[in-house]
């Protein structure tokens, strides 16, 4: 049996300042930065992570992004030749706009998420719901959140992929280790959206949290969490993640 590869995939751009990314270190500088999602294959097998955002035209004034048609995630996994009815699974790192709202997209696909993001996506505190797009009529159409199967901390998707429950950016964030012939890849979602956010600012500190956040105590300790696996960290919102074509 091979290993796994991780092939990050560009599915639109979002409008931001860095302010928005990196909590206490950023200024106002105008940036861009990739909505990713990541494609992982074995011996057949094709588990989508995060499905990118929602259409533009049903998008918040305040959640700016801009998305070609060549960019959606469907045109995206066609010009690799492939159908989203052969993704076996889409496993979720969080339920916000930017990573879920595309999972309507694979009726055919099992969907993955934490239990503890779920119930708390319902009922987010008001500083998050746009982030939840709990205001959105489109929502839950593109949420589906009755369609998610629930799992907790060290779950495994499949043989050389699971899953750790990593509270910090939101309550059930869950980062996903990837077993590839080039070793551990690890898919934090936001709570590292840029290798800023990993290199933090030495010597004070050694990672970033992202601005978007819920619990400053319970970030730092995921962050940790996060080195002990000795893995390769890749951003979610980095284009320097896509100068590589396919991780392992």
């Amino acid at each position: 049996m091979s290993d796994w590869t991780v092939t990050p995939l560009h599915v639109g751009t979002l409008h931001r300042k860095r302010r928005n990314f990196l909590y206490l270190a950023g200024g106002d500088e105008p940036i861009d930065v990739p909505v990713l999602v990541f494609l992982l294959e074995r011996d057949g097998t094709r588990l989508l992570v995060d499905s990118g955002c929602a259409d533009p035209a049903t998008t918040d004034a305040h959640q700016p992004f801009e998305r070609p048609a060549d960019q959606h995630v469907p045109a995206v996994l066609a010009a690799s030749g492939i159908e989203p009815s052969s993704i076996d699974a889409v496993v979720t790192t969080h339920l916000h706009w930017d990573h879920a709202s595309g999972n309507a997209l694979f009726p055919d696909s099992e969907l993955f998420v934490q239990r503890t993001e779920l119930e708390y996506a319902k009922a987010p505190i008001q500083w998050h719901a746009e982030s939840y797009e709990i205001h959105n009529p489109q929502r839950d159409a593109e949420w589906a959140l009755d369609r998610y199967t629930t799992v907790e901390d060290g779950a495994v998707i499949a043989d050389g992929v699971s899953v750790l429950l990593t509270p910090g950016h939101t309550p059930g964030i869950q980062a996903v280790l990837v077993e590839t012939a080039a070793g551990l890849v690890v898919l934090p979602g936001d709570n590292v959206p840029t290798y800023d956010n990993w290199a933090g600012r030495p010597p004070e500190w050694t990672h970033i949290a992202a601005t978007n956040h819920y619990d400053l105590g319970a970030y730092e300790a995921s962050l940790r969490r996060l080195e002990e696996t000795r893995g390769q960290i890749i951003p979610s919102h980095d284009f320097r993640v896509l100068e590589v074509a396919t991780y392992g």
